[in-house]
C-alpha cells in the first residue's frame, strides 16, 4: 500500500475489521512531498458505507493508534462532508474540489497556509508590520493543487 510497515497495518486493520469500505486515498504533504518531516501527519480518506462511520468512531484503540502514527482520517461516507471519527474537523467535498484523473488518482484543492520564516519577515512593507502587529494573519497561503493516491482496493 504505502510501504510503511506500521501505516500500512494500521490501514489493513481497520479493512479487516469494519466491512463496508469501498476505497482508501493517500493525499497531503507526505502524498505529494511537499514540504515533508518528522512531525508530518499521513492524510487519508476512506470512502464507506455510512454504518462504517459510527463503528469507526467508537473505536478508542483504533484512535489512539492512529494518534501515536499521525494518522489523520477523513471518512466520506455519503452525504456532502468528510468527516473525522474522533475529532471535530469537517471538509466539505466542494471545498476539496476533488477531481479523479484515472481510477486510482485524483487531483484536490490543498487548502494550506504556513508561518513565515525569519528570512521571509525581513522582507515586510511597513504596512504589513503593522497590520500583523494589530493581529492580521503572519502567514502564507501555500495553497495549491495536490495529487491523491488510490491505495485500497490497490488495482493496476
Amino acid at each position: 500500500m504505502i510501504n510503511e510497515k506500521s501505516i500500512d497495518a494500521f490501514l489493513l486493520d481497520v479493512l479487516r475489521k469494519y466491512h463496508g469500505i469501498s476505497e482508501v486515498w493517500f493525499l497531503g504533504s507526505r502524498a505529494n512531498n511537499i514540504d515533508v518531516n518528522d512531525t508530518s501527519d499521513w492524510d487519508f480518506i476512506v470512502r464507506c458505507e455510512s454504518k462504517v462511520f459510527p463503528l469507526l468512531s467508537k473505536d478508542e484503540n483504533l484512535k489512539l493508534r492512529a494518534d501515536v502514527l499521525k494518522i489523520d482520517l477523513l471518512v466520506e461516507f455519503g452525504g456532502e462532508n468528510l468527516s473525522s471519527p474522533w475529532e471535530e474537523k469537517h471538509i466539505s467535498k466542494e471545498s476539496l474540489q476533488w477531481s479523479t484523473l484515472l481510477k486510482n488518482r485524483a487531483k484536490y484543492w490543498r487548502a494550506k497556509s504556513r508561518p513565515r520564516t525569519a528570512e521571509e519577515k525581513i522582507f515586510l512593507s511597513d504596512w504589513e508590520k503593522y497590520a500583523i502587529e494589530q493581529g492580521a494573519d503572519d502567514s502564507i497561503d501555500v495553497s495549491g493543487w495536490g495529487l491523491a493516491k488510490r491505495v485500497w482496493p490497490d488495482e493496476k
